[in-house]
């Protein structure tokens, strides 16, 4: 009898902690966290083939090495080297939002990002409608093909569909520093999706210098479905980080609005 209470109060503050653990058989996602309000699910690649998945074919770990919640709240993710492989990080929400504005309040340096890392802050949905409902904010060089820009602003749906304005379903900015906390946003209505990112003032929290914006009011703007809120990093086609060394994206919060249209 004492075993069994040792056992089940381990199991209820690994639960309160962390969000718990959970092995579900035949997928991606064996542990959950709490982050702003929310549950997220946890990527790994263990079950996949080769131990690889999308994107990229890279290595994804639910290691508590690459994805934790600190005690002030603000969620870290990694790309980490152990065991002779790059191991990547992504984490879902359960719920879907649908039309509102999402923010993502980032507190790590983007200005610097190596060539081969990515960095997503995104909704997907598994089923394929609407390019799988995919809007985007992404950090990277993309392996170094771009030199001008390390940022850009997605509409998926509006690149995968063969029309004139499949040009305009991107917007690619730079971020030149990023010393100071960043939000990005992007807010998702039926008739537009606006995006726009700027810095945080760290003295008093409030709104600082814009960094960019963009309105996408195309024809492809997805209706919403079962999509989810993710943000991962990862590596460019799975190459490893050009300097040599683990990346770590901390993001202080996320929120959702819903709004009216």
């Amino acid at each position: 009898m004492k075993v069994l209470k040792v056992l089940l109060f381990t199991l209820f503050l690994c639960t309160v902690v962390t969000g718990g653990f959970k092995a579900l058989a035949g997928n991606n996602y064996q542990r959950d966290i709490y982050f702003s309000g929310y549950r997220w699910e946890v990527k790994s690649s263990i079950k996949s083939p080769g131990g690889r998945t999308a994107p990229n074919n890279n290595y994804f770990s639910s290691s508590y090495k690459n994805v934790w919640v600190d005690v002030r709240g603000r969620l870290h993710l990694k790309i980490a080297y152990r065991r002779g492989k790059w191991y990547c990080s992504e984490v879902i929400t359960l719920k879907s939002f649908g039309y509102g504005r999402y923010l993502f309040y980032i507190d790590s340096d983007l200005a610097e990002i190596d060539d081969n890392v990515i960095v997503g802050l995104f909704t997907w949905d598994t089923s394929p409608e609407y390019s799988h409902r995919e809007i985007d904010i992404e950090f990277s060089r993309w392996g170094g093909q771009l030199k001008r820009f390390n940022s850009q602003y997605v509409v998926q749906n509006a690149l995968n569909t063969l029309t004139k304005e499949s040009r305009d379903g991107i917007f690619r900015f730079n971020i030149s520093h990023s010393s100071t906390p960043t939000v990005h946003i992007f807010e998702w209505m039926p008739d537009y999706i606006n995006f726009e990112s700027y810095y945080i003032d760290e003295k008093d929290g409030s709104r600082g210098n814009i960094i960019a914006s963009w309105r996408y009011i195309g024809n492809n703007i997805p209706i919403p479905g079962n999509e989810k809120v993710r943000i991962n990093v990862y590596l460019f086609n799975g190459l490893p980080p050009g300097n040599g060394k683990d990346f770590e994206l901390i993001v202080r919060k996320f929120k959702f609005i819903k709004l009216k249209y």
